[in-house]
């Protein structure tokens, strides 16, 4: 931009920057995306906004179909099915006058099974027939005869309807059994449907299922209005048929499957859209109830025989099942006792829990993780705010603070002391596990 419109134009003209991330990331991956753009120059980690790529793809789809095809109350899952990831999200909608606007109606879902896949298998096809004579060759002369054959491969023409032909080194011997002659591979449609596609498509297609089943499972029992494929992979046309196919109306109910103009940049349309016009989601559904650690009074009835009987250790969540929207605030509050102000910069586990019980365990099991650790400096504050008492021990001081959590693309803190807010946190995930 400073090349083309000159320094003026670019330090006078706002620029904001939305990043779009996979729904199916970790916190740590889209933290870690934030520190990057921001590494590379694109502001403070404040000023850059996440938005999951499935809300992206969403925002652009809905604003492309005519106004009769969207209704309040009508269901769509987003399939945005990219390079390397595959994020399905499904939305309600909940008004359309005077703005489109929809809420998150099941927890999202993914997997990795993108285009990328294809390729990986395509070249385990390849590698089937002629591997041996391929690592026979140079280094330099393996690459690049797999990456025109790759090449080929992800050609728009390649559609499943007709055999193909690609060319292979000339040292590659011609056989029979490797369906090699005068230097062309055979592969056939059905190699191509049967061991390359076929394995990645079925797994798009549960993930889908699996959507399915959770609007069946959600209050009402909505139906399914359409299938909104987009994303690079979710271009194919091969896709989009055998998921109109697969869900027919036989043993699957019959859905209709949308597939956009220029699905391919649905996302990056999206984000565009997001920008100018703000958003459309209004409430969200968490993949995970979060929380933190506490004590409390120990009592038997909750709390094992081998733990302090004066306090006990305990998981404190907040309720997942909760509509979050994106102003809403998590609060956890906290309490320390200290005997000195030496050391004010306090550190608290974040941990999630992502199991299938309805209610979070009291205790650390295998489905309790560490998401990272909550560092809260309240060394700036002047020592004359902190509450002093005064007993027969000796004096301390009382020290209360509160921690907010938002939700939107990601998890956001911050921190509050005496009413007013301090300023950002910072999630610490060296300590994750």
């Amino acid at each position: 931009m400073k090349a083309d419109w000159g320094e003026d134009f670019q330090t006078s003209t706002p620029i904001e920057y939305i990043l779009t991330v996979p729904a199916v990331w970790s916190d740590k991956a889209k933290s870690d995306t934030l520190y990057c753009a921001s590494q590379a120059g694109f502001g403070s980690v404040g000023k850059i906004r996440l938005i999951t790529e499935p809300e992206a793809a969403a925002i652009y789809t809905l604003h492309q179909l005519p106004d009769f095809m969207v209704k309040k109350g009508d269901v769509f899952i987003t399939c945005d099915c990219g390079g390397g990831t595959v994020d399905l999200t499904t939305y309600m909608v909940s008004n359309t006058d005077p703005h489109l606007r929809v809420n998150e109606l099941t927890m999202g879902s993914g997997g990795l099974c993108g285009s990328v896949y294809l390729n990986k298998r395509f070249e385990e096809l390849v590698r089937g027939r002629i591997g041996k004579q391929i690592d026979a060759l140079s280094k330099s002369e393996a690459l690049e005869a797999m990456d025109e054959m790759q090449r080929i491969f992800n050609d728009e023409r390649l559609e499943l309807t007709q055999n193909e032909q690609l060319t292979v080194p000339a040292v590659v011997k011609g056989t029979e059994e490797a369906q090699v002659e005068d230097s062309q591979l055979a592969v056939t449609a059905a190699d191509l449907r049967d061991q390359v596609f076929e394995p990645v498509i079925r797994q798009i297609l549960q993930h889908i299922t699996g959507q399915l089943e959770r609007v069946e499972d959600a209050p009402g029992s909505p139906s399914v209005t359409a299938i909104l494929l987009v994303g690079g992979f979710g271009s194919s046309t091969y896709l989009r048929k055998r998921v109109e196919s697969h869900f027919d109306g036989e043993d699957l109910p019959k859905i209709k499957v949308i597939q956009p103009v220029n699905a391919w940049s649905a996302v990056t349309l999206g984000a565009l859209l997001r920008g100018i016009e703000g958003g459309i989601v209004e409430t969200r559904i968490i993949r995970a109830a979060y929380g933190v650690q506490a004590r409390e009074p120990w009592t038997p009835e909750v709390h094992e025989q081998g733990e302090l009987k004066r306090t006990a250790e305990k998981n404190k969540y907040l309720d997942p099942s909760e509509a979050f929207t994106n102003e809403k605030i998590v609060v956890f509050p906290f309490y320390r006792a200290l005997s000195s102000l030496d050391d004010l910069v306090f550190r608290t586990n974040l941990i999630s829990y992502a199991g299938d019980d309805e209610k979070p365990p009291y205790f650390f099991n295998p489905d309790t993780k560490v998401v990272g650790t909550l560092v809260s400096d309240l060394s700036k504050i002047p020592k004359e705010k902190f509450e002093v008492t005064h007993s027969s021990r000796g004096s301390y001081y009382k020290i209360w603070y509160q921690v907010e959590m938002r939700f939107e693309a990601m998890i956001t803190f911050r921190l509050r002391f005496d009413g007013e807010t301090l300023g950002e946190i910072a999630l610490d995930y060296s300590h994750s596990r």
